[in-house]
C-alpha cells in the first residue's frame, strides 16, 4: 500500500470515490450522506486526514462539539501542518467557550501561514 505523508495510506479508487462523494454531500448539506462516505472510508484506514477532518466538521455542525475535537485533533495527529484543520479546531473550542486553547490553536493556523482565515474565525 502506498503512503502519502500527508494523508495517511494511500486510499484505494472505490474509496477514493467515496471520499469524494463525502465532500459534495457534504457541500450540499446532506450531512447524513457524508458521515457515511466518511466512516466507509475511515473503516478501511482511520487514519486517513480528509475523512477524519471532515466527519469533525460535520459533527461541529451538529452541534456535537466534544466529538469533532476528538475527530479534528485525530485529523491533526496525522499532518499537523494543515493551517485550516487548527483555524477549525480553534472555533471548536471558541464555542465550548475555552479561549486559551482557541488562540493557541488560531496562533498555530497563522504560523501555518493561514493567518487570514485564523483572524476571519473569531469576528
Amino acid at each position: 500500500m502506498a503512503y502519502d505523508q500527508d494523508a495517511g495510506p494511500a486510499l484505494a479508487p472505490n474509496l477514493i470515490e467515496a471520499l469524494r462523494r463525502a465532500f459534495r454531500a457534504h457541500a450540499a448539506g446532506e450531512l447524513r450522506e457524508a458521515e457515511f462516505g466518511c466512516r466507509l472510508v475511515l473503516a478501511a484506514n482511520k487514519k486517513q486526514f480528509e475523512a477524519l477532518h471532515l466527519l469533525g466538521l460535520i459533527e461541529f455542525q451538529r452541534g456535537k462539539l466534544e466529538e469533532a475535537e476528538r475527530l479534528i485533533r485525530q485529523a491533526l495527529k496525522i499532518n499537523p501542518r494543515l493551517a485550516t484543520a487548527y483555524v477549525r479546531r480553534a472555533v471548536v473550542f471558541k464555542r465550548k467557550g475555552d479561549q486559551e486553547r482557541a488562540r493557541a490553536d488560531r496562533e498555530q493556523a497563522a504560523r501555518l501561514g493561514d493567518a487570514d482565515r485564523a483572524v476571519a474565525a473569531f469576528q
